[in-house]
């Protein structure tokens, strides 16, 4: 069913759902806007975005699964099952926040130069061994 129909026992979960899938469209479009088709070459980027994404799909399975257990049984005896989504969902999005937040600040650039020196030098600039 849609979001909006989900049980009042999970309803905060699937507003949690919700506004990360609008801050992912956002996010989405920003980095696009930023880097067009140079985007295939933005692994930390692309990657930050595959985390959220994966996150958005359990939690909409799990979303899923335990409406239909309410729908069937009750919230009463789906009461495990609803433990389990918002032991998830807060645990999904802590992770969802720091990929979103790290999406627009971040040490890619620095983080990329370094590996970059080190190759080139073939060693860490700072081994002592």
């Amino acid at each position: 069913g849609k979001l909006q129909d989900m049980h009042e026992a999970i309803r905060a979960q699937a507003d949690t759902f919700e506004k990360a899938v609008r801050h992912l469209a956002q996010a989405t479009d920003r980095i696009l806007r930023k880097h067009g088709k140079n985007i295939i070459g933005k692994q930390f980027a692309t990657k930050r975005l595959a985390e959220i994404m994966i996150d958005l799909f359990v939690l909409a399975g799990t979303l899923s699964r335990v409406q239909a257990s309410i729908d069937a049984h009750g919230a009463d005896q789906a009461s495990g099952e609803i433990d389990i989504l918002r032991v998830f969902t807060r645990a999904a999005r802590v992770r969802m926040k720091q990929n979103f937040r790290r999406i627009d600040n971040n040490d890619d650039e620095l983080i990329k130069g370094l590996a970059e020196d080190a190759c080139a030098a073939e060693r860490f600039r700072w081994d002592t061994l």
